[in-house]
């Protein structure tokens, strides 16, 4: 096994690791969703499919796929069965790359989560309560979750387009140590 083959098994494995995550959430979105039932049977759809399939594809196409991360960081040149003599700089690039992806995916999942939810609840207690305000148990809740889940998806694209400055910037730190 070259480098590029275990960059692309770590692209694979992480692909594998997120749609087996996206599958292991789905219960709890199908458990949330359910009180959206009565009220919005396309939000229950919506709750229920959008928050997994959106991780599951990004994974399937980590998985299937992995040649598109791997090469990002690696040397074009070379036999591809010696290491680069920068090879842990290179795979700490591509780890970073894959947590960002990973973040990302969450990030998006729980974004659709929140907004086709927050929009239910908004029509429902409009229903129910023409005229009031939203109180604000339920309006801190729903807008924290979509802050969070904001930051979160922040934090991903941060990760995946410039993991070479935060690769740097580790690398300044441990060098500091020294």
């Amino acid at each position: 096994m070259n480098f590029h083959d275990l960059s692309r098994l770590i692209v694979r494995l992480s692909g594998a690791f997120i749609m087996t995550t996206a599958l292991a959430w789905w219960p709890s979105y199908i458990q949330a969703a359910l009180g959206l039932l009565p009220h919005a049977p396309l939000a229950f759809v919506g709750n229920a499919l959008l928050p997994v399939a959106l991780p599951l594809l990004i994974g399937l196409g980590l998985f299937l796929f992995p040649s598109v991360i791997s090469q990002r960081g690696l040397p074009a040149a070379g036999d591809g069965q010696s290491l680069p003599p920068n090879w842990p700089a290179i795979l700490e690039r591509i780890l970073l790359g894959l947590l960002g992806i990973y973040l990302l995916s969450r990030a998006m999942s729980d974004l659709v989560f929140g907004l086709i939810k927050r929009g239910a609840i908004l029509n429902y207690f409009a229903e129910q309560a023409p005229g009031l305000p939203l109180p604000i148990e339920m309006a801190s809740e729903l807008y924290g979750n979509l802050v969070a889940s904001a930051v979160e998806l922040l934090v991903g694209l941060a990760l995946i387009l410039g993991a070479g400055g935060l690769q740097r910037v580790l690398a300044r730190v441990r060098s500091s140590g020294h």
